[in-house]
């Protein structure tokens, strides 16, 4: 049986989350839950992901891109996200994040499976168990064994919900030569329940090309997506040449 996750219940489920009502109700749900006030591209983004809609969002690094995938999760409890991040290190701090939200999370990689494995833990059958509500781990265990038998119990399938791939971009810039199971993510998709929804991230995406082929290799059809390409300038920063 999976683990109870003490997450945060609306009276009754908007029929379209996008909507006003939806919104206020989102709204009023989600900031007594968190330290911050939400932005209103974090509430309406997480609306679409809510009513089941895929969503690419460009926006700049510390932007708050992360709010879309634990903000569902909060609002909507026994359910489930796969993520799939391109470091362990990302894994790691997106899964603290998490679990300082009182999300119920984890990383799977080599790292963890084999200090899991010492210490008499199953990492994957936890999984499969629905024991968390974010999973998150690399594309090259997206093609493993296990991660096949998972996806394809059916109690595990019916609360998977959301594949949210992280730094996006990747998909393209890494896909063809580095790490070609990136490219490959698209596959996965397929493989999935009929009601899973795509969230794809990054911080920056090339428009046109770019932004076209990775709509593509996610599985995004055209006119069924959200999406959000806000401003990622880092009015903050700034460069200087020195003479060395």
């Amino acid at each position: 049986m999976p683990s109870t996750h003490y997450t945060i219940l609306p009276p009754s489920v908007p029929e379209d989350w996008t909507s006003l009502a939806g919104l206020a109700t989102l709204k009023s749900l989600v900031t007594s839950s968190l330290p911050f006030k939400p932005r209103d591209f974090q509430l309406y983004d997480s609306a679409c992901i809510l009513n089941g809609q895929d969503l690419f969002c460009i926006s700049a690094t510390g932007n708050g891109k992360s709010a879309l995938i634990y903000i569902p999760a909060l609002v909507r409890p026994h359910t489930i996200t796969v993520v799939v991040e391109p470091t362990n290190f990302l894994e790691e701090a997106m899964a603290e994040n998490l679990r300082a939200k009182g999300l119920m999370s984890v990383v799977i990689n080599r790292d963890t499976l084999l200090k899991a494995t010492l210490e008499g833990q199953d990492l994957w059958q936890e999984a499969r168990a629905c024991k968390y509500q974010i999973i998150a781990l690399s594309p090259e265990l997206l093609r493993s064994p296990e991660f096949s038998v998972m996806i394809s119990t059916p109690y595990f399938r019916a609360l998977w919900r959301v594949l949210a791939i992280d730094e996006a971009h990747l998909t393209d810039k890494w896909g063809a030569d580095f790490r070609p199971l990136y490219e490959d993510i698209w596959s996965i998709r397929p493989c999935g329940p009929e009601h899973l929804t795509v969230v794809a991230l990054s911080a920056s995406v090339e428009p046109e090309g770019q932004t076209r082929h990775i709509l593509q290799h996610l599985g995004f059809t055209e006119g069924t997506y959200h999406m959000d390409q806000r401003d990622c300038e880092h009015r903050n920063m700034d460069l200087v040449f020195r003479t060395v």
